[in-house]
């Protein structure tokens, strides 16, 4: 008598189970570096943020003080025909603001503050506002977890709460 040779059902079974479940581990690891890239493009567009709102405080250093009173409104005058240094500060630091809340350009749920502190992180949104203090942009806003979960927004630093302080000037 000759034994039949080939697979049984139990056997191609676990095969598939090993199969599906080697699947289903690369589609979490795909949707994690997706939300990873997407995180990693939002801490870096704070970045630019950052080092533009600099650059326009350099370009017009009289003016420092519109930038971290946070009193920007919008002036057409600066683009029909010339304005003052203080008018003209106050137009960049509209448009700025403009679009770091923008929903398309800007960060999701963002809290921003220009100030002078010198204390950086130990409180995020309080500042010194000692003249002799650097000034600085803190900035926080929301992402969402490994879990899926959105996070709070927060009065304070933490490791929870994604953050950015950059130091623009410091005299």
């Amino acid at each position: 008598m000759r034994r039949e040779a080939g697979f049984t059902l139990i056997e191609v079974m676990v095969a598939l189970i090993v199969l599906v479940l080697g699947v289903l581990g690369a589609a979490a690891m795909t949707l994690t570096a997706v939300r990873d890239s997407k995180q990693s493009a939002i801490r870096s567009q704070a970045t630019a943020f950052a080092y533009e709102l600099g650059e326009m405080m350099r370009m017009n250093p009289t003016e420092v003080t519109a930038f971290v009173s946070g009193t920007g409104t919008a002036s057409a005058s600066c683009y029909a025909s010339s304005c003052t240094l203080a008018v003209l500060a106050s137009n960049d630091y509209y448009e700025w603001r403009a679009k770091v809340f923008s929903p398309a350009t800007g960060l999701p749920g963002a809290v921003v503050k220009v100030c002078r502190d010198h204390t950086k992180l130990n409180s995020m949104m309080n500042c010194d506002n000692d003249v002799l203090s650097p000034v600085v942009v803190k900035f926080q806003w929301t992402e969402k977890n490994n879990n899926g979960s959105t996070g709070a927004l927060l009065a304070t630093a933490n490791a929870d709460q994604p953050s950015l302080v950059v130091t623009l000037l410091n005299y």
